[in-house]
């Protein structure tokens, strides 16, 4: 049929661990064994995309020369109010002369320039990748946030730590590093995107705050937690364990409310849409 045909290949050099469409289908983010997670762009941009990504670097431009000649003004005329805008130094008391700008009664203050988005490698382009971010251990897992300008990554070496680690998508840089006592096997935005759950090798599956990397939550398991989720509406967390069980907990009591009992262990769990079903794949090839 022609769903056995696929409509795109996208090559790696080894194994790869974890493979998700972004909430839009226009990316897909992948996790490899070679420590590598990288985003590919499937759908190409239209031209009202490609004319507002021509925009934005061009006002990003436009930015920063102005600040560069605000500064240079600021510094000729020490001491004299100036524009906030071009840096000229006020004549008129209501607006500037030079641009026209109403008056703002403060010095200007030269801010650290705006970053412009991180161009894709030009050996990237025959496959469309986009984004790559490199681990130093073994990666396991990698996430999209629900408007793709995150990911989120679980990886970890035995014997040392695990990380979760999060990534601003558009220049590619760490946000934030959640560390754990061992391999971080899973890790997973909330839905609010105000927290996020991790699941480790150290048997605990842990809910984080994004806003100062709190530990919020502590779910001790028997065995190795190979997976953590939250259901659509944040209010349950699934997790998977090597016991053999699948368990709902309810976020804010902290209670565990059921354990689906598997003749092995469990590797994966998820809640459906609507969280009144979980779907779990196990050991046992069922």
């Amino acid at each position: 049929s022609d769903l056995a045909d696929p409509t795109q290949v996208l090559e790696h050099s080894r194994s790869i661990r974890s493979v998700e469409f972004s909430p839009t289908d226009k990316f897909v983010l992948t996790a490899s064994l070679d420590r590598k997670a990288r985003i590919f762009q499937v759908v190409p941009d239209t031209p009202d995309e490609e004319e507002a990504k021509r925009q934005k670097v061009a006002a990003i431009f436009k930015e920063i020369e102005d600040r560069k000649r605000a500064a240079e003004l600021a510094a000729q005329n020490p001491g004299k109010p100036c524009c906030h805008s071009c840096g000229t130094p006020y004549v008129n008391p209501l607006f500037c002369k030079q641009c026209g700008e109403k008056r703002i009664k403060k010095k200007v203050q030269v801010e650290e320039d705006p970053k412009l988005p991180l161009e894709p490698k030009p050996e990237w382009e025959a496959t469309g990748q986009i984004r790559e971010f490199k681990h130093v251990d073994s990666l396991l897992e990698a996430r999209f946030n629900s408007d793709a300008t995150k990911i989120v990554t679980a990886s970890g070496a035995v014997r040392y730590m695990g990380l979760a680690t999060i990534y601003d998508v558009e220049f590619a840089g760490e946000l934030m590093k959640i560390e754990h006592d061992g391999v971080v096997t899973s890790a997973r935005f909330s839905p609010d995107e105000k927290t996020l759950v991790t699941s480790s090798e150290d048997k605990g599956a842990r809910i984080w705050s994004l806003e100062d990397g709190l530990e919020l939550r502590l779910w001790k398991h028997p065995n190795v937690v190979q997976t953590a989720s939250f259901s659509h509406d944040g209010r349950f967390v699934c997790t998977a364990c090597h016991d053999g069980n699948a368990r709902i907990f309810d976020v804010r009591t902290r209670r565990e409310m059921q354990c689906f009992r598997h003749p092995e262990m469990v590797t994966c769990a998820s809640f459906s849409p609507d969280a009144l079903q979980l779907l779990t794949s196990c050991g046992d090839a069922a």
